[in-house]
């Protein structure tokens, strides 16, 4: 946790100094200086890894499919024992800040409850991006769907969902 603040500190003063919106190269950046290392720590099993539990990461999922076609379309997502992967595009008047703050309650109240628990379940951020092509789109479905090889996991130790429909998200 030590290490996650850190980063977090890092992080705002980077922000403070790069304000958005960022060209190519803060983007890159950012990412080196913070996304790559949470997704290593991430991949090394870092944190809890409550989502390792079956009945935990079946909270997840069924949230996440909860509102599909609804409020948004889930496009790929893999629920990784400490954290989850997810292409999402919100429906109409849904903000993605409002999808993924409701998620993040409803899942931590249900573990938590079930856990007979209370505290912290899920980073205060999200790292999201915006998929602006179908370049990215396939980039990103990529990366979640290697998600689990790269972080050396086996069938049964993870929950996924390709998008199966073979139509791509509006971009």
């Amino acid at each position: 946790m030590e290490k996650l603040n850190t980063l977090g500190k890092q992080r705002e003063g980077w922000l403070l100094l790069n304000p958005e919106p960022w060209n190519e190269i803060q983007l890159k950046e950012y990412s080196r200086l913070f996304s790559e290392k949470i997704d290593k720590w991430l991949d090394a099993g870092s944190g809890s890894c409550m989502l390792a539990n079956p009945s935990l990461s079946e909270i997840v999922e069924r949230a996440l499919l909860h509102f599909d076609g609804e409020r948004y379309v889930v496009d790929d997502y893999v629920i990784m024992p400490n954290h989850v992967h997810l292409l999402i595009s919100p429906s109409g008047k849904h903000d993605l800040d409002k999808i993924l703050h409701s998620l993040k309650s409803f899942t931590s109240h249900e573990i938590n409850r079930k856990l007979n628990r209370t505290g912290t379940l899920w980073m205060d951020e999200s790292y999201d991006h915006i998929v602006r092509s179908l370049e990215q789109l396939e980039f990103y479905r990529n990366y979640i769907r290697e998600n689990p090889a790269k972080a050396h996991l086996s069938i049964g130790k993870y929950r996924m969902k390709e998008c199966s429909t073979g139509v791509s998200p509006v971009i």
